[in-house]
């Protein structure tokens, strides 16, 4: 008699022949950052990164001060374990031993020779010295990052909420710094359930051949083509993402910049962005009081000023 066929498995339940999941040793967990999105309040993607890159990754997002501060202590990890090494390795007296710590990174001015066990203490104050030069090395590259990123990053600022109104979807976005950006390209992109990305058309075909310090819209038409023109799309789009990229003339590289708008928190219906210009006769009083002005000439043109701390109202 023939045994009766094996019953269906749920997907994912181990069997006797497979081995068990086991979880992976946190070992380096306080230096593996995790990053987190938080497209609604049912759902959270979590993606954790590997050591070397925590280390890297930490050293940039944290604030500056955070940064010099940890810098710092670890300098003077490095002579403490010099001095450990020296003193018990080498058998050098404490006094002589620091000496030679600080000598071998570079932070005394005062010469001085090992003492007892010299060989051990010319080694040991050779490889201080290489691990020095490592440690300057990556904190120069750091910091250099750290400066370039901060410039690129605070290129451009976006407004914290999107519009749709006159059957489009209005983002609005500013530079912050002077200069030119050459060769913009645009890339808007709706995350649709369950995860689902769908690019969104923009009037301007996505790209601009500059963009100097001022502010601009990006307008997606809502069709019959655009997730945003389904009534349940508040249901349906998790998020909208876009990225910028160019070309910045001030320091000659290219730099680029992304935003999420999460729905549908980030969306409102039927409302305007207020102007963030705003006008002032400053021109004209200084023209007015200077001595060369006499009655009659005619006034300099009023100035617009963009107020970038206007950014954020939606009328």
């Amino acid at each position: 008699m023939s045994s009766p066929p094996d019953s269906p498995r749920a997907p994912g339940t181990p069997t006797s022949e497979e081995p068990k999941p086991t979880r992976r040793a946190a070992a380096f967990r306080p230096l593996r950052p995790t990053t987190v999105v938080q497209t609604n309040a049912m759902h959270r993607a979590v993606w954790i990164n590997r050591p070397f890159y925590g280390v890297i990754y930490r050293s940039l997002r944290q604030p500056g001060y955070r940064f010099w501060l940890e810098v710092f202590a670890a300098q003077i990890v490095i002579v403490l374990i010099g001095l450990f090494l020296l003193e018990v390795v080498a058998r050098q007296d404490r006094g002589l031993g620091l000496d030679l710590a600080l000598q071998a990174v570079g932070l005394s001015i005062q010469e001085r020779q090992c003492g007892a066990h010299s060989d051990w203490c010319r080694y040991l104050v050779a490889v201080l010295s290489f691990g020095q030069r490592v440690f300057e090395w990556v904190v120069s590259a750091v910091v250099i990052v750290r400066v370039f990123r901060g410039v690129a990053r605070k290129r451009w600022r976006f407004d914290e909420k999107a519009v749709l109104i006159d059957g489009e979807l209005k983002i609005r976005v500013a530079s912050l710094k002077p200069g030119t950006i050459l060769g913009l390209e645009f890339t808007v992109e709706a995350v649709v359930k369950p995860w689902r990305y769908v690019p969104l058309r923009l009037t301007n075909g996505g790209t601009l051949s500059l963009m100097a310090d001022v502010a601009m819209l990006l307008r997606h038409p809502i069709d019959d083509e655009s997730p945003f023109s389904s009534p349940s799309w508040r249901d349906e789009v998790r998020a909208v993402s876009i990225t910028i990229m160019g070309y910045d003339q001030t320091i000659n590289e290219h730099v680029m910049v992304n935003h999420l708008y999460l729905g549908p928190k980030d969306f409102v219906e039927g409302k305007r962005f207020s102007d963030a210009n705003r006008m002032t006769d400053i021109g004209q009083e200084y023209a007015t009081t200077h001595p060369t002005w006499t009655e009659g000439d005619a006034h300099p043109m009023v100035t617009s000023i963009f107020d970038y701390d206007r950014l954020d109202g939606v009328a």
